[in-house]
């Protein structure tokens, strides 16, 4: 995997909305961080080091859900025994060395969240997901650029 397994330490952190501004693409910050400080109450963040490097980031919602799109909130009650991952961050110059599969056997190793579900908007990583165990929702005559998944 390339990747220093011993020496990266999945941490649970506070994640402050200027921490959002910094860490996350604009983007990602312009719709995270208007909902935070009421997310954050029941939000957990994860986030991956090696030493006092960032690697990886994530959260998972377990009561309040961010803002959803269309689909998601079209498909959210079948997956209420669930909890959302979402905003699952490699920095640019930290992709492709396997820090975000890390992050989540990570995540899988602290036995907290049996089930999780997510949305993706690249095609592309269904193949990133399904290697993890996760499976694609089946989203009848959808033609959306996103996609479901979930992990049980």
């Amino acid at each position: 995997m390339g990747v220093s397994v011993k020496t990266a330490q999945l941490v649970n952190i506070e994640l402050s909305q200027s921490d959002i501004r910094t860490l996350y693409p604009p983007d990602w910050a312009a719709i995270l961080e208007p909902q935070w400080l009421h997310l954050r109450k029941t939000a957990e963040v994860y986030a991956l080091y090696t030493g006092e490097s960032l690697k990886c980031i994530g959260i998972v919602f377990s009561d309040e859900l961010p803002a959803l799109s269309p689909i998601e909130a079209a498909v959210q009650s079948r997956f209420e025994d669930y909890d959302y991952l979402g905003y699952l961050f490699t920095p640019e110059a930290e992709r492709g060395k396997g820090w975000g599969t890390l992050w989540m056997k990570k995540l899988f190793e602290k036995q907290a969240y049996p089930k999780l579900w997510l949305s993706i908007e690249s095609k592309e990583l269904e193949y990133f997901y399904g290697k993890l165990g996760f499976k694609p929702a089946d989203l009848k005559d959808s033609v959306a650029e996103e996609y479901i998944m979930y992990y049980e």
